[in-house]
């Protein structure tokens, strides 16, 4: 017989009396009943045992939970969602807030709320009641006089609680400040160099940062460069085959090219080094821009080989090109040598900017007249050579006349300064060439010809100061012409002879070629000179003297210019001379040119009457003019008059 179940034993004595009394044919169900019962039993017996284990888990957990929050220096707040704080872990509440109360039960938004941390908090814990996130926020206190920094980072829990972790972030934000602060200085450092810096990836080649300079180089802003490849702005060809990564190889202070953000291209000097920053590699790429350098190089270059004013080669040059040309490989070579005729006379009279003009059409009409190819440098104050290899002295004559003829047509067309030059030839047929030689015979029939053709240099030189006189309108129109036949009857009439009639005309045409070197502020003032001002036109007889001894068709009335302001009384100028120390020529003029003078118009006046001039001469009978001469001119005046 089976055993039944305490409660199935039960039901049955309750409804049936005993096991014996059950109807017929219930055996079976009831022992599906007892078996069920007895199961029944085995699980509630393994689901206490669970439960009680899960409880001695949850405890033993719980236990070590609060161990580990117990072992954090991290405050731990338990708020609801109203801010009421439910609980909280603080060995020292000082740590966590000024507050020195209990704070459970306390709202947190109201717990000191002028300096507004509580605010903070309800704000945070309503974004997690709202997002069901972590949120994070951080604050500073006043702890025991000091600034104290703090981060609490929120947590949602499942029963409509929010866990706040507080910890104390002085250090950290400390050690923040102490980076801010070494990155800014960095970055200050960066930017104050005046070298371009990239920050590369080595892998990508994307730069990752830069200074000041190089974004200014670049032409760009930080933002539009950083994140670009490097290749796009310096050495685009190896993009491919980078020297540093691809190839292994060095760049330090290497020439290389920077394309702008115009499309301007730049040469640079560049070093590249490897560096680890934040456990990662880096390169760093430092460039300075060497165009203006590069420019002033090539100009210091052409200086060195070239005259500074003329453009033509200079001496140095011209010197390499004789030695070059020694070995004979070029014979035969010819050399012709040009001397700018009277240049220091016009650097003299007119002034170093008018020589500089003379000496800029010199070279200008000879590299005109040249062949392609020639040489031609300018080797010293007023000389030119030119360098002809493989020419022989029919070519060099040639040349020579080409110059000649270049120089009459810049002459015949009247463009400001006459030119004139004296030039010798020499060549070289034997190899090797003697080049010293070759120089002293072309400097040699130069100077041959400039003694030959000293008379017409003369000449030439007199017609370009002339011509500058003229330029500048002091010369009255018909003012030469009258002058001249003043002086000419006057010289007829007291008797002197044909030679003295022809030079007084002579001194009537250029007894002012002087005032070619008086600056224009002084000779066309329309108003009263200044003592100063007076001092510096009276010099034009000085400058007419030293240009009258400088050329052969004035030397003989050299001395008249110089004197021909003299006064009959001596208080005439440059010399002081009175009665018949003043040259008979000089008292002629000064008569001609007084009574010219008066009855012509002036900027600064309007002409006199011949009535109000004759009175005028009358009146300095005997200060300024000859008394014993004034009246046979005024004379010959009247009779011109009839």
């Amino acid at each position: 017989m089976r055993h039944f179940h305490s409660l199935l034993q039960r039901q049955i004595n309750k409804h049936f009396g005993d096991v014996s009394s059950l109807p017929e044919g219930w055996q079976p169900f009831i022992n599906a009943v007892n078996d069920a019962y007895y199961e029944s039993d085995a699980d509630r017996n393994m689901l206490e045992r669970a439960l009680e284990l899960s409880s001695q888990e949850l405890l033993q957990a719980n236990s070590e939970m609060r161990a580990v929050i117990q072992a954090f220096p991290d405050v731990f707040l338990w708020l609801d969602y109203d801010g009421t704080v439910k609980g909280y872990k603080a060995g020292n509440t000082a740590n966590l807030y000024p507050y020195t109360g209990n704070l459970v039960g306390k709202k947190i938004q109201d717990v000191n709320p002028e300096d507004g941390v509580g605010a903070k908090f309800y704000e945070a814990v309503q974004q997690v009641r709202e997002k069901e996130e972590i949120t994070s926020i951080e604050y500073h206190l006043m702890l025991r006089g000091k600034k104290r920094f703090f981060e609490a980072r929120l947590l949602p829990l499942h029963s409509e609680q929010v866990i706040a972790v507080i910890r104390d972030i002085t250090e950290r934000k400390k050690a923040e400040e102490i980076l801010l602060e070494s990155e800014t200085r960095l970055r200050l450092i960066l930017d104050s160099i005046q070298s371009g810096v990239l920050l590369i990836d080595p892998e990508t080649h994307v730069i990752e940062d830069i200074n000041r300079v190089a974004s200014e180089i670049i032409g760009l802003s930080k933002e539009r460069i950083i994140g670009s490849r490097c290749h796009k702005f310096i050495c685009p060809a190896e993009e491919k085959s980078c020297p540093m990564t691809d190839l292994g190889q060095r760049i330090d202070h290497s020439e290389r090219v920077l394309i702008k953000a115009d499309g301007k291209i730049l040469l640079i000097i560049k070093t590249v080094v490897e560096v680890t920053l934040g456990g990662r590699n880096y390169l760093i790429e430092s460039f300075v821009d060497i165009s203006e350098r590069k420019n002033m190089e090539e100009q210091l270059r052409y200086l060195s080989l070239h005259d500074a004013l003329t453009g033509l080669y200079n001496r140095a040059y011209f010197e390499e090109e004789m030695h070059r040309l020694e070995n004979g490989r070029f014979n035969p070579v010819g050399l012709v040598l040009c001397d700018v005729d009277g240049l220091k006379l016009v650097n003299d009279t007119l002034g170093h900017e008018s020589g500089d003009m003379l000496l800029i059409e010199s070279a200008n009409v000879i590299k005109n007249a040249l062949r392609q190819g020639d040489m031609v440098a300018r080797i010293g104050g007023d000389e030119f050579a030119i360098l002809l290899p493989q020419s022989d002295e029919e070519t060099v004559e040639a040349v020579c006349c080409r110059v000649r003829e270049a120089i009459k047509k810049y002459n015949d067309n009247d463009a400001g300064l006459t030119l004139s030059m004296s030039m010798g030839i020499a060549v070289a047929n034997i190899a090797p060439a003697n080049m010293v030689s070759l120089f002293k015979e072309a400097d040699d029939n130069m100077y041959r010809e400039k003694l030959l053709r000293r008379q017409s240099a003369s000449s030439a030189i007199v017609n370009t100061l002339m011509k500058a006189l003229e330029a500048r309108d002091f010369i009255t129109e018909g003012h030469a012409d009258r002058l001249q036949k003043l002086v000419a009857d006057v010289a007829i009439t007291i008797g002197l002879s044909e030679r003295s009639v022809a030079d007084l005309r002579l001194l009537a045409q250029f007894h002012d070629i002087g005032k070619v070197g008086i600056p224009d502020r002084v000779l066309f003032k329309p108003g009263p000179l200044t003592a100063e001002e007076i001092e510096e036109m009276q010099q034009h007889c000085e400058i007419g003297y030293r240009i009258a001894q400088s050329a052969t068709v004035l030397l003989d009335i050299g001395d008249w210019i110089h004197k021909h302001h003299e006064w009959w009384n001596g208080q005439g100028y440059p010399l002081g001379l009175k009665e018949d120390e003043i040259p008979l020529e000089c008292r002629i003029l000064a008569l001609a040119d007084a009574y010219d003078a008066m009855t012509s118009d002036r900027p600064y006046r309007k002409a006199m009457s011949h009535e109000e001039a004759v009175l005028e001469i009358k009146r300095h009978m005997g200060t300024q003019f000859d008394p014993n001469l004034a009246p046979c001119f005024l004379e010959i005046l009247d009779k011109s008059r009839q």
